[in-house]
């Protein structure tokens, strides 16, 4: 079953910024300009959240308490419940402890 397509960087894939060795964004530019994309691997396990609504002023409070977080606030004026404002993304070598570690952040994987 196909849930959705999208011809551009979809938030799905967000992770590729830090995770990966190539993000969505450069393989997608390098697709228009016609320029070669190289194997795209994954260089460590990886879990995003999604910062709807207030949970970014939350994500924001918790930052200093979690260096590790890779913190992206989508600059969005008006904060609306259920609004994706941002994102976190945290790397790591165990899922479970990512999980629990940004279990917090109530948004959507």
């Amino acid at each position: 079953m196909v849930n959705e397509l999208a011809p551009r960087p979809h938030n799905s894939g967000h992770y590729t910024i830090e995770a990966c060795n190539i993000s969505q964004f450069e393989a997608h530019i390098r697709s228009i300009c016609g320029l070669p994309i190289p194997p795209i691997t994954q260089e460590k396990p990886a879990v995003m959240r999604n910062l709807l609504g207030t949970d970014l002023t939350l994500a924001r409070n918790l930052l200093k308490d979690h260096p590790e977080w890779h913190f992206h606030d989508y600059g969005k004026a008006e904060i609306r419940p259920q609004r994706k404002m941002g994102h976190v993304t945290v790397l790591g070598d165990d899922i479970d402890e990512l999980l629990k570690s940004t279990a917090m952040l109530k948004g959507e994987n």
